[in-house]
């Protein structure tokens, strides 16, 4: 099993180095960041390198990666979807194993139906049948109904409630409360806002908010974080 680089140098980094290290056998050996964050040269006492100097400091026949990019910080929500994206695009470009890691605190019946680069955290219950696909994120608490669908880069705050054979397109946010009417369908870039309860399916780059939820007239490209 590789040691593990992960990409970030943030809040969110600094948990997953925790959660590799103290609930995995994998070893983080470093971090890395773009260029223009590089502004420290160690992190959780370990290296912080250049994202452009990584293959060569930490090459992937000999590491795997783990990309630990949230939506904490400021700016467009479409941005921060496409950074996520484009970053879990590259780093596959450029040979890394993308490292998934689910919590020993987590139940998760079918841990093979998720893909790559997933960070799914404690007191998450999936049942049966739930895929995941890849660079997706899962704050603690939240239960996931059976043959329930997440596609790719979907982003998902923690303690909601995503009901049996619903479908979260990619892309899309889930915030903190969240409740999804079993069978319904969120197209791709839907944000859903703190404590929504959606009954209907949702078209691409709606935003919903509020409780009940209610259809906002902008689309998720316009809304910032």
């Amino acid at each position: 099993m590789k040691p593990v680089v992960i990409f970030g140098i943030g809040a969110f980094a600094e948990i997953l180095h925790f959660y590799f290290t103290h609930d995995t056998d994998r070893k983080v050996v470093a971090f890395t960041v773009d260029p223009t964050y590089l502004k420290e040269s160690t992190f959780c006492g370990l290296p912080v390198v250049s994202y452009e100097e990584v293959t060569k400091l930490y090459p992937p026949e000999s590491f795997d990666m783990c990309l630990a990019i949230g939506h904490q910080k400021k700016g467009r929500f479409i941005d921060i979807v496409e950074a996520r994206k484009k970053k879990y695009e590259d780093a596959l470009a450029k040979g890394y194993d993308l490292v998934t890691y689910i919590s020993s605190k987590a139940h998760v019946w079918h841990p093979h139906l998720i893909g790559k680069n997933c960070i799914i955290m404690e007191g998450n219950t999936i049942q049966p049948f739930v895929k995941i696909g890849n660079n997706v994120t899962i704050f603690p608490g939240s239960n996931f109904g059976h043959h329930a669908v997440i596609e790719d880069h979907v982003f998902i705050a923690g303690m909601s409630a995503i009901s049996g054979h619903t479908v979260t397109g990619e892309g899309s946010f889930i915030s903190i409360g969240t409740v999804l009417r079993n069978g319904i369908t969120l197209g791709k870039r839907a944000f859903i806002g703190v404590g929504a309860v959606v009954t209907n399916d949702v078209n691409d780059e709606e935003v919903y908010t509020s409780e009940p939820a209610k259809l906002r007239r902008i689309k998720s490209t316009k809304i910032h974080t």
